[in-house]
């Protein structure tokens, strides 16, 4: 009895000790996420605040596990604010922006490496600023985490301080801040029997967007539509800009490049211009079918029988591309639609 007894103790403690040890990792929690020194300002009650202009280079923002930045701002401040890092499926950083009434006012949300906002105060008070690493799936572990560098610079708008009540006015300092300027994006619309770009009409209604750097990476900072002129401006703080077109169907960029980058001088107007033609697919009278009818058409404008104004897709009867309208375009549209050929010399089907 005494050595069963002696058994079932030991056995007894065994298991004790199974539990205990098998327990312990539980307990242990998951494996923390590796973050930078600035923590915990995973909040906006939270926050870490700033000054400006601020510059880290050594942050963390870890899956799940937002920074947030508290500074003030005076109404009509203008503002900068760069988060730099490399971006990955895993390493992709999204900036969002808050005002005074906790409202967000400006986000940066792009696909590639770094974010830019660009934001003027409206109203004067505590702005806070989330940094959060975007993640598409659940939580790993260990976790992900992203290193970035943060910058947020005035731009202008800075109002000269009042003196204290009491004391003497004294000559107010000019702000250092430089002046806002403007980019002047417009499109022309080339037309066919002349280089001369100064024949060139505008074209209105045309999507033109602007980007915060170089490259037309990420987001953009404004959209707008281009007026009568042809033209839209973008009053922007000083710095490094790229402005691209939206392309519309039936249409082809003869402009060298699809983004264009210019830097915005303070106080002054950079001017980029768009230069987009009528794919000459044949179509003269814009019903959708490159057909008879179309071959008709040109044979009248090439004869002299109708004025070449007479139809708003006129430059699309070129096929041929050498610049004129003429018999030879009539004939290779004719042969088109009789299926003697595939395609028209400009590439149309």
């Amino acid at each position: 009895m005494l050595r069963l007894a002696l058994l079932t103790f030991a056995l007894a403690a065994s298991l004790t000790a199974m539990i205990v040890v098998m327990a312990a990792p539980a307990g242990a929690g998951p494996t923390p996420c590796a973050d930078d020194g600035l923590e915990d300002d995973d909040t906006p009650a939270a926050a870490t605040t700033i000054g400006l202009p601020f510059n880290n280079t050594s942050l963390i923002v870890c899956e799940f596990d937002d920074d947030w930045f508290a500074f003030a701002l005076n109404e009509g401040q203008q503002i900068r604010v760069d988060a730099t890092f490399v971006h990955s499926p895993d390493d992709d950083v999204d900036m969002f922006l808050y005002g005074p009434d906790g409202a967000q006012v400006a986000l940066a949300i792009g696909g590639a490496d770094n974010e830019v906002i660009l934001h003027t105060a409206q109203d004067g008070g505590t702005y806070t600023l989330r940094v959060s690493l975007f993640v598409s799936d659940g939580p790993r572990q260990p976790p992900r985490s992203t290193e970035y560098e943060l910058t947020i610079v005035k731009l202008a708008g800075e109002p000269t301080p009042a003196p204290p009540s009491g004391t003497p006015e004294a000559t107010p300092t000019p702000s250092p801040t430089l002046p806002a300027g403007s980019i002047v994006v417009e499109k022309l619309i080339r037309i066919l029997g002349t280089d001369n770009a100064a024949l060139w009409p505008p074209g209105p209604g045309w999507e033109m967007r602007l980007f915060a750097g170089s490259g037309c990476q990420g987001d953009p900072v404004m959209t707008d539509v281009t007026g009568e002129d042809g033209r839209v401006t973008f009053a922007v703080p000083p710095g490094e800009y790229s402005m691209a077109e939206v392309m519309r169907d039936g249409w082809e960029r003869t402009s060298e490049t699809s983004c264009q980058d210019g830097f915005a001088p303070p106080g002054e107007r950079l001017t980029r211009t768009f230069v987009n033609r009528r794919i000459p697919n044949g179509d003269v009278n814009g019903d959708g079918l490159t057909n008879a009818i179309d071959s008709v058409l040109l044979l009248q404008i090439s004869a002299g029988l109708l004025p070449r104004d007479a139809l708003a897709e006129v430059d699309r009867g070129d096929v041929n591309d050498d610049g004129e309208i003429n018999a030879l375009d009539a004939a290779l549209v004719l042969q088109f639609e009789a299926g003697l050929i595939d395609r028209l010399p400009t590439g149309a089907s």
